[in-house]
């Protein structure tokens, strides 16, 4: 195992309306991540945030930049503009919030199979159970399938740089990113893996183990608190005004569904785009 530093910086990519989520994600980081040495990119397009800790954290203030807020992938496109001597980053989410001790050892083991063999993308979580792979002859990683669901996932992972911008394009949200980048994929050959919890370092749980509801593994739905996620602010002190938010209500799966294809609906150009890649 090489000794040098990783050459990673974290994206944690964001809106100035979920504000209320930048202390809770970064007191959870720092508590539960100590050795956390990387430089993080927090991508608002107006504020400013000022962290009371240790970690290395720019605001990327896009209003700099755009006149109007930019959607979630052209601001991530532009963040990796911004860091031309990263060639690795880990993506990560606003309110992918963490809950237990990442195994950073893994996430450096992960990047030099990455650098070694210049793979696009390592997932560094366990929680991709809709996801098809396969075993390699490495048996820390397997490898995602050419056809698989979420092939392209927000997942926290590492993403060659190159590798991500070519699934981006500059109009699409975060689900555009997963749905629609997910079926461009199926039709590029590329090399996409997720490690295997087996190979952890003794003592961890997941790589990066964060909170995971009984509507997904956000903190926030549509907008919205999911329910449970109380405890993990409770246990380091995280104050939280729920009700400014309020709770995400259940819907039944049917709803979920007919929701889902009206989303999708109301995106006829982006839908159509896919398609034709």
């Amino acid at each position: 195992m090489k000794n040098k530093i990783p050459n990673i910086t974290i994206i944690v990519n964001t809106c100035d309306h979920f504000e209320d989520c930048w202390d809770p994600f970064f007191k959870l980081l720092e508590k539960f991540w100590p050795q956390c040495q990387y430089p993080i990119v927090l991508t608002t397009f107006s504020k400013k945030y000022n962290y009371n800790g240790n970690l290395n954290i720019r605001s990327l203030q896009a209003n700099q930049y755009y006149n109007d807020e930019p959607p979630w992938s052209e601001i991530l496109l532009y963040t990796l503009k911004k860091i031309p001597d990263t060639d690795i980053v880990l993506l990560m989410l606003d309110d992918f919030f963490i809950s237990d001790y990442v195994d950073d050892e893994t996430i450096s083991k992960c990047y030099e199979i990455m650098k070694d063999n210049n793979y696009s993308n390592i997932t560094l979580t366990n929680h991709d159970k809709k996801r098809s792979f396969e075993s390699t002859e490495n048996p820390m990683i397997s490898r995602v399938k050419q056809k698989s669901k979420y092939r392209i996932t927000t997942s926290p992972a590492l993403w060659k740089v190159s590798s991500l911008k070519k699934y981006l394009i500059s109009d699409e949200n975060p689900w555009m990113f997963e749905l629609f980048g997910t079926i461009r994929s199926h039709k590029i050959k590329d090399n996409f893996f997720r490690f295997n919890e087996e190979c952890l370092t003794p003592g961890f749980k997941e790589v990066i183990p964060y909170f995971e509801g009984e509507e997904g593994d956000t903190g926030i739905v549509k907008g919205k608190w999911q329910k449970g996620i109380e405890p993990l602010f409770d246990s380091i002190n995280i104050a939280i005004d729920f009700s400014k938010r309020g709770y995400y209500k259940t819907k039944n799966p049917l709803k979920k569904k007919i929701d889902t294809l009206l989303k999708i609906i109301k995106h006829p150009k982006q839908l159509i785009r896919t398609f034709f890649y």
